[in-house]
């Protein structure tokens, strides 16, 4: 009988009660521990589970909401990147690395994230495609590079690129690109068709479009 009631004793003292719940930043609640430990739980968590002061908790349950909280904390500053600017799935990934959180935790938060539409690489690449095109002309190989720097994979990279930069575009972009290149240094058509490759437009469409314009066969004398 001894023996039962010290293994009795045992089990309450290894079990851990929630004695304090305390208000918290951000939707969390502290959760107070009767072995001196705390952690954060979002507010959410807290009503659906029921955890109320005097409540017991096992250690798998402790972790789980531990993970619980930690998952919060990474989509909440997720959020505060996103408010910034768009970012790719990868962009976010490499910022919250560097937060130091557990990486198993942070694709399971992008791809809850990924999930209900607040990242998309597809969103992110036409987004960038965009305000790329209006604030620095440059060639489809040029965007491309930029999508891959970012960690969009090629196959919406193709797709965004060649749904956004049509014929009409790129004629745009080359004439606006060529017109830029001059104003800050006169230069002959050789020297214009190498700096237009050189920022990613094609060598060919280049050749016929300097042929078509009154770039060609012009030199600075």
């Amino acid at each position: 009988m001894g023996a039962g009631v010290q293994e009795e004793d045992s089990s309450f003292q290894s079990a851990d009660i929630v004695v304090n719940i305390q208000m918290g930043v951000g939707g969390r609640r502290k959760i107070v521990l009767s072995s001196g430990s705390s952690f954060f739980v979002p507010v959410e968590t807290l009503a659906k589970i029921g955890i109320v002061i005097g409540s017991e908790l096992s250690e798998e349950q402790i972790r789980l909401l531990e993970m619980s909280d930690q998952i919060n904390a990474i989509r909440i500053k997720a959020f505060d990147y996103l408010a910034r600017r768009d970012h790719s799935v990868w962009e976010l990934s490499r910022k919250l690395d560097r937060r130091g959180f557990g990486r198993d935790l942070v694709a399971r938060a992008l791809r809850e994230l990924q999930d209900r539409g607040h990242v998309d690489d597809a969103r992110f690449a036409e987004r960038w495609v965009k305000g790329r095109l209006s604030r620095h002309p440059e060639g489809a190989s040029r965007l491309k590079a930029g999508l891959r720097s970012r960690g969009v994979d090629r196959r919406t990279i193709d797709q965004v690129v060649e749904e956004i930069f049509d014929e009409e575009l790129e004629q745009k972009s080359l004439f606006e690109a060529a017109e830029k290149i001059l104003r800050r240094k006169k230069m002959d058509r050789g020297d214009l068709l190498k700096a237009l490759v050189a920022r990613g437009f094609s060598y060919r469409k280049t050749v016929l479009y300097l042929e078509d314009n009154h770039f060609a066969g012009k030199k600075d004398n």
